[in-house]
């Protein structure tokens, strides 16, 4: 279960740092990546440019995450508070977000996300 952690991890730290290839290594060719909204996502590029507009940058302050073996692969669950910057320059934080990966054959092959930031916004 520390290697489906590793991995979340791995992939969450190179999105932040939009090291969007390193992050892209990770993702399962048939990836599907669910936003706030129900946007959704099959390649990275597209998701950086839908948060474009929504802020400068922005960063994951976990505190849990936990594993589990499902019938369709590994879940982690991973839950924290959002920080950053608004378009405009403006910083925020403790924004509540909480994200749930599948994992198969060791990459990530969907992930859901929810979070506060309209409540905030």
């Amino acid at each position: 279960m520390n290697e489906a952690i590793n991995l979340v991890t791995q992939f969450l730290q190179a999105l932040e740092e939009r090291e969007i290839d390193s992050a892209s290594a990770l993702l399962a060719p048939e990836v599907e990546m669910i936003f706030p909204g129900g946007a959704t996502f099959t390649r990275l590029d597209d998701l950086v440019a839908w948060a474009k507009p929504r802020y400068r940058w922005v960063r994951k302050a976990v505190t849990r995450m936990d594993t589990a073996e499902t019938p369709d692969g590994t879940a982690v669950f991973c839950q924290g508070t959002l920080y950053g910057e608004w378009p405009d320059g403006t910083s925020f934080d403790n924004i509540r977000f909480a994200d749930w990966f599948l994992l198969r054959d060791g990459l990530i092959a969907r992930q859901h996300v929810w979070n506060d930031i309209a409540e905030i916004r």
